[in-house]
Parts: structure tokens; C-alpha cells; sequence
């Protein structure tokens, strides 16, 4: 249930809460004495979770439950699902059915963002503050949630640096290296989140003017949900295109937004999590369109690659809309999906060669 130094771990002895989706609020989680750490899932047999799950179930989430029946949560003190689709529900569901003495707190989410919704799901946060206070021991003080928000207030506004600066140049941080920051970032305490990406905003602002934006590759705008998209982003810039930004749950919407300082830090924390650039989930998920095709045209890039989960249906029914308005302001764009994981690679790697050949 520790961890150690390396990525997707910590150096600090605290225990760590597993969780899912860009939607928990981390902040109560480190306010409560824990390390939020995102589920990473090994590429990996997936026999177990079958006895459990139809066929057309998540890949990511048919991960999780097999770790989970196999019993290799135990490493988490406890684990937080947020109601962010049918899927995350199931998965709560057969998670509550293997005890292995590590807590499982289930986080609804509205999916709207009106006042009612926030107070909802402000709700919502102080039952998790309660449940945390539980298996902590210890009380979650206003203070406590005060010195955390401050916190990942910076890891934001770190990130939305690391954003701007590889617009400019993108070449200084590759895609690739650019998506193994980002699972570092949401897999460590939140101070050595932050170290690391000072570090990385430090090489960034050194090297980049040396290097400039010299770069004969194509530039492409990637987009979709949660996958290990650093395998993708690595097929994209070996078939010769250049990322030039993303808009992925943990990274390009991860990001925007803070968190007011106000007197009641769970309805502003509530406040945040729901007006955050909003995934295929949420009642409003078209407003991001506009957001995507400004930061297409502000990045240079020529054409959007669109990664899609298979089974997603959030996402599998947002591509159609998000095309025709691609489509509309002359922005190519190609549609691929997959596992979590890449798989027939070759031929992955075949479309996207074909789609970066053909952009102007």
C-alpha cells in the first residue's frame, strides 16, 4: 500500500487512494492524509474480468475488475469510483463483492452544472470528506482542505504552462514524453507532482528558444478518452506528425480551472470539478468543441487524430458531432479505435501515416 520514487509511485509513506477518472477531487483525498494515485493497468490477461463482464464492457475498466478479482488492489488503503458511466458503476458494483479490506467509496456525479448541481454535489464531497475522515482517523479540518486546494491550484497552473510552452515548441517535449509527465503527475504526492514539473517547465523555457519551432513534420491535434494514449502519441509521431497539443482526460482538460478561495471549500470545490472542461458524460459536452478547434488553430495543427475507446459509448457518440463541426471549419480529422492498449499496431500506424501524408 506504499510506494516508492519511481514514476507511478511516491517517496512518502502515506498511503495510497486509488482512483479512475479525472473527476475525483484529489484534494479531499490529500487532505485526509492520502497520496491520490490514478489505476494503472498492466497490458495483460483479462480472463478473470470475463466471468464477470459482456463482451462490449470497457477495456479499461475490464482491467480494473480483474486486478481487483484477482486481489491486487490490497495495495490501495482505499478506492474511489465516480459515477461517470454505466461501466463505473458495474465495476463498483463486482469491487463491493471481493472484501479485501480496502475501502471502496463510490463519488456521483451530476452531470450538469447549475447551482443545484453543485450543491448536490457538494453533498456528495462531504459524505467522501466523512468517509475519508473514517479511515484516516484523523478530522479533515477546513484548513486541511484550504492548504490542499492551494496545492493543486499550482499543480494546474504548472500544467497549463507545460501546455503553452509546447505549443511553442512542441518538438522540446514530445508527445510521448509529454503523456509519461502527465501519469507521473497523477500518480505521486501532490509537492513532488509539482517538482517534477518545474523541472520540466525549467528544460522547457531553456531549451526551447535554442531549439526553436524548426520542425518539417506535420502538426496533428489529438483528442478522445482515457486510453494509455503515450503508446498512441508515440505511433503518431514515429509515423512522422508532430503533437502539437491534446485534449485528454488527464491532460489538455485536466488542467483549466482553479478552484476559488472561498468560505466553504467543498462547494467550491464542487463549483470547479463541474464547470471543468466537460468530457462526453456531461450534459453540455459540445461546449468543448469550440474550446478544441481554437486551440487546433492557435497550435498550427493541420488535422485531428480522434482516439476512441472501444465500448465507450460517451465517446463513441461524441465523435460524430465533434466531426461534422471539424468538418465545417476545414479541419481533417482521422477516427481510430482500439483497446486500452494499442493492438494490430501495423495497421494503426499504416491510417495514420496515410492521414498525415495527405494533410496540406
Amino acid at each position: 500500500m506504499f510506494v516508492t520514487s519511481e514514476p507511478g509511485s511516491c517517496s512518502e509513506s502515506r498511503s495510497l487512494v486509488g482512483f479512475l477518472c479525472p473527476y475525483t477531487v484529489s484534494e479531499i483525498i490529500h487532505a485526509a492524509g492520502f497520496v491520490p494515485a490514478r489505476i494503472f493497468v498492466p497490458n495483460t490477461s483479462r480472463e478473470l474480468a470475463d466471468a464477470y463482464l459482456p463482451p462490449n464492457f470497457c477495456p479499461y475498466l475490464r482491467h480494473v475488475v480483474d486486478l481487483g478479482v484477482r486481489g491486487e488492489l490490497a495495495r490501495y488503503d482505499s478506492i474511489v469510483v465516480s459515477h461517470t458511466c454505466d461501466g463505473a458503476r458495474r465495476t463498483r458494483d463486482v469491487l463491493d463483492a471481493y472484501p479485501t479490506g480496502t475501502g471502496l467509496f463510490f463519488l456521483d456525479l451530476p452531470k450538469r452544472n447549475d447551482q443545484d448541481a453543485v450543491a448536490y454535489f457538494a453533498a456528495q464531497l462531504a459524505r467522501m470528506v466523512r468517509f475519508f475522515e473514517e479511515r484516516s482517523k484523523r478530522q479533515v479540518t477546513k484548513k486541511d482542505l484550504q492548504t490542499a486546494v492551494a496545492l493543486y491550484n499550482e499543480n494546474r497552473r504548472l500544467l497549463e504552462r507545460v501546455y503553452s510552452l509546447r505549443e511553442s515548441y512542441p518538438v522540446v517535449l514530445s508527445g510521448k514524453q509529454t503523456a509519461e509527465l502527465l501519469d507521473f503527475n497523477v500518480s505521486v504526492p501532490v509537492l513532488e507532482a509539482n517538482d517534477r514539473l518545474r523541472q520540466a517547465v525549467d528544460r522547457m523555457e531553456w531549451e526551447g528558444p535554442v531549439v526553436g519551432n524548426d520542425c518539417n513534420k506535420k502538426k496533428v491535434f489529438v483528442t478522445g478518452n482515457l486510453l494509455d494514449f503515450g503508446s498512441y502519441l508515440a505511433e503518431i509521431e514515429e509515423a512522422g506528425g508532430v503533437v502539437a497539443g491534446d485534449d485528454f482526460c488527464f491532460g489538455g482538460r485536466y488542467y483549466p480551472g482553479s478552484v476559488d478561495h472561498g468560505n466553504d471549500p467543498l462547494v467550491a470545490l464542487a463549483a470547479r470539478y463541474l464547470s471543468r472542461v466537460p468530457c462526453g458524460r456531461m450534459e453540455k459536452y459540445t461546449d468543448r468543441f469550440d474550446r478544441l478547434i481554437e486551440a487546433v488553430e492557435r497550435t498550427g495543427a493541420r488535422g485531428v487524430v480522434y482516439l476512441g475507446l472501444k465500448f465507450c459509448d460517451n465517446f463513441l457518440t461524441d465523435y460524430p458531432l465533434l466531426k461534422k463541426r471539424l468538418d465545417e471549419n476545414g479541419i481533417p480529422s482521422l477516427f481510430c479505435e482500439s483497446e486500452f492498449y494499442p493492438v494490430g499496431t501495423g495497421q494503426l500506424r499504416t491510417r495514420v501515416e496515410a492521414f498525415i501524408e495527405m494533410l496540406d
